[in-house]
């Protein structure tokens, strides 16, 4: 990786974009394999007609992201939500022939003003980024359609037949509308709005999510472009069908030429088309599998005891050529007490049978390896064969599944099925069989009868008829002169599939499109409800929104009425430029080993204090003791007691190692350990939890450090003679009574410092045989362990240390949380309670000085910086490194100008109550 300028927040940032917390939080709220699945079919879609790539700029930009997120104003949404129910209405009034002054003249006084408003935000919001282009008119699509849903869900019965022909009619005079800003706006700023053209201005709009929508919900678009949708979903369907059995057919041949030899291996059979098997196909299918597997069964056993066979005249020969071979050593050997016989010929001798020996057993340890590997693929393929022999029709039909056969045709797959169709018939279905044309005069034939049928119930009924008399009129325009065979009357193929190409390309698939485009968004705040606000996944939605894409440049805001704050510029990297910085983090640092050192406080003052080396050294051993029990819990290796405090480690193996190296014996006490004797020392593995144990253990021993005077308690008359005329009372006031440089006594320094094996930490024998480490790590943690602070014990750490621990938590947020007050949330003001958690969470992470990890209780915050020159330590924390000349190397370490490594400290601190 080439150096880059850095700092220490970027390296924090792209920790916590790498973190298991933030992959959570992309996966609940960005769904990237969602996003990436529908981007790809938009990109297909874009290729296919040829669109620009500034077309998709916002979509591409997204694609390591995920959910467009996009916040209006209340002012915005209301007004967008409020046209389409006067627009539906006014529709509705013209449609039912009714005269309804004041509904027109309302809707013609809110449209003016609701077209100055939104042609000023459109403008306001093109000033931002000309690719919001897509965003601007995709979010108001989405509250559109949102109140529409509404709308229609208030009709009542008799209102339900003027349904489609409002929704119709809306859908035109919105897209017109939409049209007419960017036409006003194309003149003042440029922008490319081809796929908003290809698809949201063909396609009408209509609540709901793609795999909800039905045919007939587009019934009046449909019918205005020629077909009823009763007769082109009949048409797609034969098409569809034509297809699955093609399909089905390949995947029985397939069945029969490449057969899957286990359970798991069937559903590769279904790679390819989104067709699902029939019935009849899934008994052809299943008889085959059985078949196939007893085949292989009957194959394989004659196989497996010819195997079988050699692998015991192997291992026959193996013993015969071993007791051979070792006779004639044994022969060669016993001559040595003879004299006439020189020893250098016996040694030669010895040698050569030796060899011969060893070259015997190779070839015969290997033949029967190979013959073993392939009695255990026999094997394994036998009891797959028996297992797929016993499976029967319906757990086939469970293993291959994708789905039962709509009844209706969906919309979900029709993008790719339109594909197909085109691929098999020719881009204008010209390849189409004569039985096939036959088949399709025959469903236009039994579309007339049903009609026919139809119109006479409606009329028994007193119904009114008028769509049906208009579909009907459709479809009898479909008809050619002349009878057809059996007498029955011809239709006008080519005509019928003129226009079902002109539906599908220009109005179904351009509607399929635009709601995968618009399932890439979400409006923010979500629409109003009493809602539950604190500790639901909605908070957890706000900081995400706040932490990761606000603070990226990645959220937009959409507003009328400018009452928010501009969110501020600030120089931040692109995502697309940090991806190589973030792999060199996850590298370097997602798996480490940790050191970590304490220093008992105050040690040298009671040393000279005490003068009594047996007491002191009492004291010391007791403290050491609660260390050392506290690194156990923690899987440290606890390599050396140093009397004024104790260095150990933490690896993927570090308690494997300690265990393997030390036998120990606990009392209460005292702890004793016997080195047990080792040929090599073991490598150290690194850990993705090292730097938590780490922590946990530092924690641990320093609230261990704070009850070690209340633990022994009973010992300090002993102790601290000295103090005896004061009076040290039990239940808390003995710590307070001791004199200040006895209470730091029993305070700690911890210092922590993590790298990788290897290159920052070596495991090994020291020169007198016992285990010891090597490396920079031990340095780093001894020098932070020095840190002090009169009034408690400190723990200072590494950005490695940190930056380990972000990778793997579960769970942080920046320092300084303003913990949540609310608990209910009322309608009126729950958009604006989400709309504020975003801001917060986004100014937290831009004044951050840390992190907090509730779960642990500690915060970690950012103090200072070390400074290295080549292998020399500059032994102090500098506060005015200058961040603007900071670079990084492969090895994700931070530089200064001069090449000197910087290292940046964090203090571990118990968590706020």
């Amino acid at each position: 990786m080439e150096s880059r300028m850095v700092t220490a927040r970027t390296m924090e940032d792209e920790a916590q974009a790498a973190s298991h917390y933030l992959r959570w939080m992309k996966k609940a709220f960005g769904r990237l394999d969602f996003y990436e699945k529908t981007h790809a079919d938009v990109k297909e879609f874009a290729r296919r007609h040829k669109l620009s790539v500034g077309a998709l700029k916002l979509l591409d930009k997204h694609k390591q992201i995920g959910i467009i997120y996009v916040q209006t104003d209340n002012t915005f949404r209301r007004m967008n939500e409020e046209v389409v129910t006067l627009l539906a209405k006014a529709i509705y009034e013209t449609v039912t022939v009714s005269t309804d002054k004041d509904a027109e003249n309302t809707w013609t006084s809110a449209f003016e003003k609701f077209r100055e408003a939104m042609l000023k935000c459109y403008r306001e919001t093109l000033a931002q980024d000309a690719a919001l282009n897509i965003a601007f008119e995709a979010t108001a699509r989405i509250i559109m359609e949102s109140s529409l849903r509404k709308w229609l869900a208030d009709l009542r019965p008799h209102q339900q037949q003027y349904r489609d022909d409002v929704v119709y009619s809306l859908s035109k005079e919105l897209s017109g509308f939409f049209h007419h800003l960017r036409s006003k706006l194309a003149s003042e700023v440029r922008f490319d709005d081809s796929l908003i053209v290809e698809t949201f201005s063909r396609a009408q709009i209509f609540p709901g999510n793609l795999e909800d929508i039905q045919v007939n919900d587009l019934r009046a678009t449909i019918r205005e472009n020629g077909l009823p949708a009763g007769l082109y979903e009949s048409v797609h369907k034969f098409f569809v069908s034509s297809l699955s059995t093609e399909f089905e057919g390949k995947l029985i041949e397939l069945a029969e030429r490449k057969p899957p030899t286990a359970r798991r291996d069937i559903p590769k059979l279904l790679e390819g088309p989104p067709f699902t098997v029939s019935d009849p196909g899934l008994v052809k299918l299943h008889r085959i599998l059985v078949k196939k597997a007893e085949k292989l069964i009957s194959d394989s056993i004659p196989e497996l005891s010819e195997v079988e066979s050699k692998l015991k005249h192997g291992e026959k020969k193996l013993k015969t050529e071993l007791v051979h071979g070792l006779e004639g050593i044994n022969e060669t050997l016993s001559r040595l007490s003879s004299s006439q016989e020189s020893f250098s010929k016996l040694s030669t001798e010895t040698k050569r049978k030796l060899e011969t020996l060893e070259e015997a057993l190779n070839r015969n340890f290997w033949s029967i390896g190979e013959l073993k590997r392939r009695q255990a693929v026999l094997l394994e393929g036998i009891d797959n064969a028996r297992d797929l022999r016993t499976l029967n029709p319906k757990e086939l039909k469970d293993l291959i599944s994708r789905g039962e056969q709509p009844a209706r045709m969906s919309f979900t797959k029709f993008t790719e099925e339109l594909k197909l169709i085109k691929q098999k018939h020719g881009d204008g279905l010209g390849l189409l069989s004569k039985t096939e044309r036959d088949a399709l005069n025959d469903t236009i034939r039994e579309q007339v009868k049903s009609y026919r049928d139809n119109l006479k119930i409606a009329k028994r009924k007193g119904e009114s008829t008028r769509l049906l008399e208009k579909e009907q009129e459709l479809l009898l325009g479909l008809s050619t002169s002349g009878p057809g065979r059996l007498g029955a009357k011809r239709f006008d193929v080519d005509e019928l599939l003129r226009r079902y190409l002109r539906i599908s390309e220009g109005l179904i698939e351009p509607f399929c499109m635009s709601k995968k485009i618009l399932s890439l968004f979400k409006v923010w705040p979500p629409e109003s409800s009493a809602l539950s606000i604190e500790g639901t996944s909605l908070t957890d939605e706000a900081k995400y929104i706040g932490e990761e894409l606000d603070y990226r440049r990645k959220f937009y805001r959409i507003q009328v009425e400018r009452t928010e704050p501009e969110p501020k510029d600030k120089p931040l990297l692109e995502i697309q430029e940090n991806l190589d910085l973030r792999e060199a983090i996850v590298e370097n640092f997602a798996e480490v080993v940790t050191v970590l050192v304490y220093d008992i406080r105050g040690s040298t003052f009671m040393g000279k204090r005490l003068k009594n080396a047996q007491i002191e050294s009492e004291i010391r051993n007791t403290f050491n003791v609660a260390m050392l029990k506290a690194a156990k819990r923690h899987g440290a290796f606890f390599l050396k007691d140093t009397g004024d405090g104790g260095i150990l480690f933490f690896s993927g193996n570090s308690k494997e190692i300690y265990d393997l190296n030390y036998t120990t014996l606990h009392n209460e006490e005292k702890i004793s350990r016997q080195f047990t004797l080792i040929d090599e020392a073991p490598e150290l593995n690194p850990s993705a939890r090292a730097a938590e144990k780490a922590i946990k253990c530092a924690q641990e021993m320093v609230d261990a450090a704070k009850t070690f005077v209340q633990t022994n308690f009973a010992k300090y008359p002993n102790w601290f003679r000295e103090t005896a005329e004061r009076s040290i009372f039990y239940e808390g006031m003995t710590y307070a009574n001791l004199p200040p440089q006895y209470q730091r006594i029993f305070q700690i320094g911890v210092g922590i410092a993590s790298g990788k094996p290897g290159r920052d930490l070596s495991f090994g024998m020291n020169s007198f045989g016992d285990p010891d480490i090597t490396g920079v790590l031990i340095r780093d943690a001894n020098f932070y362990s020095k840190a002090r602070d009169p009034r408690r014990s400190v723990v200072l750490c590494d950005g490695a240390t940190l930056i380990n621990f972000l990778l793997n938590a579960e769970r942080f947020e920046p320092t300084d949380q303003e913990e949540g007050t609310t608990a209910l949330v009322s309608p009126e003001r729950s958009d604006k309670f989400l709309r504020d958690e975003v801001m917060k969470w986004t100014r937290l992470k831009e004044e951050r000085k840390g992190f907090r990890f509730s779960q642990f209780g500690i915060a970690i915050e950012r103090i200072g910086y070390q400074l290295l020159s080549g292998e020399k330590l500059v032994g102090k924390l500098d506060l005015a490194v200058r961040e603007e000349n900071l670079t990084i190397n492969k090895f994700a370490e931070l530089l200064d100008e001069k090449g000197g490594e910087i290292k940046v400290i964090y203090e571990i601190l118990p968590e706020k109550e």
